[in-house]
């Protein structure tokens, strides 16, 4: 899912100075293809990266090790 998202945000994100030049040329875009929207879809689809990577689940993340024994008496300075 995230690469869907990251390939939507980059298109949107090169999509956006296309409109912006098309507008400022004077070309009659539809109303799907204006300035807000796109810039709107772009701030909507990073803001759902965002929080897709944030929260991801913890088994998603490497497993920690932990070694067989970790008591006091193992480590050679323990007195």
């Amino acid at each position: 899912m995230k690469s869907i998202l990251k390939a939507t945000a980059l298109a949107l994100a090169a999509a956006l100075p296309g409109v912006l030049a098309a507008e400022t040329l004077g070309l009659a875009l539809p109303a799907f293809l204006a300035t807000g929207p796109v810039f709107g879809l772009l701030v909507a689809s990073l803001v759902v990266l965002t929080f897709v990577s944030d929260y991801a689940p913890a088994s998603a993340l490497p497993a920690r090790r932990v070694p067989a024994s970790h008591g006091k008496a193992d480590h050679p300075l323990a007195a």
